[in-house]
């Protein structure tokens, strides 16, 4: 005797989970400036370098970029970059050299303030969502050699996968009017794709890339600038699907000044963008098996599978008004304000997505007496997005851009241009047969029946394959006694067997 077997390859989950890393150090000022007098404004990017699974282990390389602007000991503003790696390593059982690793960095806070000596610390907490799947074949009972009687129940497991078409990095720029600014301080970029179709076998994605800068101008002051620059482009696809989604991601970005006298600010971003198609199939897995003649315990694993469910965009619109904290003088004029989004919960209902999260807005005035001051306030926020109605769970970035309608005295109006970037996935579970344990006390079957002609009264649920195993017939001899029964059963359904 020996058992036949299929073997099948998809993506299957290994290992979900969030790593948090917690950053904290000095800021090193540049060659020029010897202290901070104030902050002004700052923000931060994160990045992840690579990511790939050892034995037990997923390890993670990244780094944050923080941009500052600050006033230094002369009451002038200035800005800067700093750079600060991080790595991280994650324990789970199950993993594997070689397999699949993926992470999604989220900034969950961030906090700067002035050290000793004018110098600055910074402080930052950074959530990886990890994956790890493999595609390693797996194999699940097939048969047995030489047993024409063995049976097997069957389920249809539903597949689907997303396949890379293309991927292409393009360099999006323009000069925008800006009248006044003679310096762009600091910037923050916000890529929005807001349609993707195919035409004549291409990729055509159109969206908007929206800046938002804290400037100076030719006499010293603090300004605000935002823009948007519509993009349409075209990618050539390398195979073809009836539906597709686009990543885009920013790459190396920037934005600087031409000059007061040319009254233009440059902005130049590279965008690398994939676009992904979807394959569908099924796998039969068996979940039972049975033999009139020969008595046996099926062996069981459960196969986990992680299907793609596709991807999508949406834009979103939230206003409101922030305070003025206790102990801070009104606001005479506004200057600036930035934001970084956080997600604190979200719940599949019904074909949707509802994600619920925090705007932590940093928001930068001058009072009456020209001094300059900021404060942060959390906006709470509410998106709702169409999802497969299969989703499990997403992997979702939120972006968001800020921008000034009017402020005076204790209040400032903000109107926050939000873009959402998700992927769904699906994880199917079955407890498929993948060996058997021959039984050595012979083949036994039910004692509260006799032999001969039996009347049996089905319960809910039950099929042709579960009363066959039961009396140890075969299903054909089932079926053909009971020509007009449909399965799944009802309770009280009469079946007719020979025994």
């Amino acid at each position: 005797m020996e058992l036949l077997w299929n073997e099948f390859g998809v993506q299957r989950p290994v290992y979900r989970g969030t790593a948090q890393v917690e950053l904290e150090g000095a800021v090193p000022l540049p060659n020029n400036i010897n202290a901070v007098a104030e902050l002004i404004d700052y923000s931060a990017a994160v990045d992840v370098v690579s990511c790939r699974t050892e034995a037990g282990q997923v390890l993670v390389q990244g780094g944050i970029e923080l941009q500052i602007a600050a006033l230094g000991a002369d009451e002038k503003p200035f800005a800067f970059t700093s750079e600060s790696d991080f790595t991280c390593n994650t324990q789970a059982d199950g993993i594997e050299l070689g397999m699949n690793a993926d992470a999604l960095p989220l900034l969950k806070s961030l906090s700067l303030r002035p050290g000793s000596a004018g110098q600055l610390q910074f402080a930052a907490v950074i959530d990886l969502e990890l994956t790890v799947t493999t595609a390693a074949p797996m194999k699940t009972l097939a048969g047995i050699s030489g047993l024409a009687d063995m049976e097997m129940k069957q389920q249809e497991l539903r597949t689907a996968r997303r396949v890379e078409l293309a991927n292409e990095t393009i360099r999006l720029g323009e000069e925008i009017s800006s009248d006044g600014v003679d310096e762009v301080l600091k910037y923050d970029l916000q890529l929005s794709v807001r349609d993707t179709s195919i035409e004549n076998g291409n990729a055509c994605i159109s969206g908007m890339l929206q800046f938002n800068a804290l400037c100076r101008s030719s006499d010293g002051e603090l300004m605000q600038l935002t823009r948007s620059i519509p993009f349409r482009e075209s990618l050539a696809l390398n195979g073809s699907s009836d539906e597709i989604y686009a990543l885009a991601e920013l790459r190396q970005t920037d934005v600087h000044s031409l000059g007061t006298e040319f009254s233009l600010v440059a902005v130049d971003a590279d965008v690398n963008f994939r676009i992904f198609g979807m394959r569908r199939g099924s796998l039969n897995l068996p979940t039972d098996a049975f033999s009139p003649s020969l008595d046996f315990t099926c062996i069981r694993e459960q196969v986990r599978v992680l299907n793609s469910e596709g991807g999508a965009s949406g834009q979103y619109s939230v206003r409101d008004n922030i305070n003025v904290p206790e102990g801070y003088p009104d606001i005479f004029t506004a200057l600036h304000a930035s934001t970084n989004p956080i997600v604190t919960g979200i719940v599949f209902e019904d074909g949707a997505m509802h994600a619920d999260g925090l705007l932590m807005t940093r928001f930068v005035y001058r009072s009456s007496d020209n001094s300059l001051h900021s404060f942060v306030e959390d906006v709470p926020f509410s998106i709702s997005m169409a999802a497969p109605i299969e989703t499990s769970f997403v992997r979702l970035k939120l972006f968001a851009q800020p921008s000034i309608t009017g402020g005076g005295g204790r209040t400032a109006q903000i109107a926050f241009s939000m873009d959402a970037c998700a992927e769904f996935f699906n994880e199917v579970m079955v407890n498929a047969v993948t060996g058997i344990v021959e039984n050595a006390s012979g083949i036994e079957t039910d004692s509260a029946f006799a032999d001969g002609i039996i009347i049996y009264n089905a319960c809910e649920g039950e099929t042709f394959f579960d009363i066959a195993k039961r009396f140890r017939i075969s299903s054909s001899e089932v079926i053909a006694l009971n020509p007009d029964a449909v399965e799944p059963m009802q309770n009280g359904d009469r079946i007719l067997l020979v025994v």
